[in-house]
């Protein structure tokens, strides 16, 4: 067996660092062989999102059309205000009445539950809901009564946006037109129920009443002052010359404002009459049927039968007044006339024409205004005749449909 003996210490020393050497060589050798690895980058984690609320869009209001702007004084001319009637237009709604101030210019125009209201004679008007059946209108300078369902009276003045309601109390009755009689004067509101023989007067828009007895056959109204009027028929005797006719006479009565008594007053009433008035009468009778005719009247004499043998079956016979101011529409039957409904201004014993009526049964003459032009009303709209401007229309009433589409 062969034996390496290695005695010196330097050569042991010399044996051990030559194998590290070799361990380390080869340890390296190993290192440089394998190959090489990717780099791998530390992974991010992104923090945790964090919810940011947006602020909230602001609401915006639809836009409202702006409001009519309602005039509440009178126009200084009317003969341009409303439109040429052109044709008929389409309605969905008809009016059930008209009427005026004659000595101002307020006008109301009435449906079954609406209320439309012109301030400024005609060029604007203003709409009231009432919301139930109105019986009975009055009108004023600037301010209108109304009865709403035949148990409350409503009162609007200019520039109202909605009437200031009272119960009538005792005075109240159902919805129908005929139920209660309305006349207002200045700050006076007069209301009769005939069925009950109930009249009472307000000064306080239906606040308070005070009770009359009123003298039967009659028909009331009330003046600025306070003062209640009554005109009573009295039948006299048949006319046998006039196939039997019976002619009626007047009397009129007043009561101071206060009191409860009744005067006579044919003589308070005759002076306030213009010299020259006109009637509609009767004119020859048949039996089943007759003719009518307009009859002048100075100073309360008849004088004069301006035009005779109207038939009012076939078109009714109308006259309207504002003192001295008259005027007529009837129909008379001329060969010649391509219109026979025409419009006439009565002038002492005469009868002017003036143009054709642009409507049938569905018109009627309300009254003179203060301009003295002539107010009327046909179907859905309230209408205007003056010299200047001839027939025009001051308003219609809205139709429900957004469009209006001409006949």
């Amino acid at each position: 067996m062969f034996e390496c003996q290695v005695k010196d210490p330097a050569q042991l020393r010399s044996l051990a660092l030559l194998g590290s050497g070799l361990v380390g060589a080869g340890f390296l050798v190993m290192v440089w062989l394998q190959p090489p690895q990717p780099e791998v980058a530390a992974a991010i984690v992104p923090p945790p999102p964090v919810a940011v609320e947006a602020p909230p869009e602001p609401v915006r209001a639809r836009a409202q059309p702006e409001p009519a702007v309602i005039g509440t004084t009178c126009v200084a001319d009317v003969t341009t205000v409303g439109a040429p009637l052109g044709e008929p237009l389409d309605y969905d709604e008809a009016l059930a009445g008209t009427m005026i101030d004659p000595d101002g210019c307020t006008i109301a125009a009435w449906t079954k539950d609406r209320l439309f209201v012109s301030w400024d004679g005609g060029a604007t008007f203003a709409t009231y809901q009432v919301g139930r059946a109105i019986g009975g209108v009055a009108v004023t300078r600037g301010r209108v009564a109304v009865v709403r369902g035949g148990n409350a009276l409503g009162t609007v003045r200019a520039g109202d946006r909605t009437p200031a309601w009272h119960e009538l109390g005792v005075l109240a009755g159902g919805p129908e037109s005929y139920e209660l009689v309305l006349s207002a004067a200045g700050n006076w509101t007069l209301a009769y129920r005939p069925r009950e023989q109930l009249l009472a007067v307000t000064d306080d828009d239906g606040a308070t009443w005070r009770h009359l007895t009123p003298p039967k056959a009659a028909e009331f109204w009330v003046t600025e002052d306070g003062r209640t009027w009554a005109r009573q028929w009295q039948a006299l005797d048949e006319d046998p010359d006039a196939g039997g006719l019976v002619h009626n006479r007047t009397k009129n009565y007043v009561a101071a404002a206060g009191t409860a008594t009744w005067q006579y007053a044919d003589d308070a009433v005759r002076k306030t009459q213009p010299g020259w008035t006109y009637q509609v009468m009767s004119d020859r009778s048949w039996g089943c049927g007759g003719t009518q005719k307009i009859v002048a009247l100075h100073h309360g004499r008849e004088v004069a039968t301006i035009v005779n043998d109207l038939h009012p079956q076939v078109f009714s016979t109308e006259i309207v007044s504002r003192g001295d101011v008259t005027f007529a529409m009837y129909r008379a039957d001329r060969p010649d006339d391509e219109q026979p409904e025409r419009l006439h201004r009565m002038r002492g014993t005469r009868s002017i024409d003036l143009d054709g009526i642009p409507f049938h049964s569905a018109g009627h003459l309300v009254g003179v205004d203060r301009y003295d032009t002539l107010i009327a009303f046909d179907g859905a709209s309230v209408l205007r005749w003056s010299e200047g401007g001839g027939w025009r229309r001051l308003w219609i009433v809205p139709m429900a449909a957004a469009s209006r589409i001409p006949l």
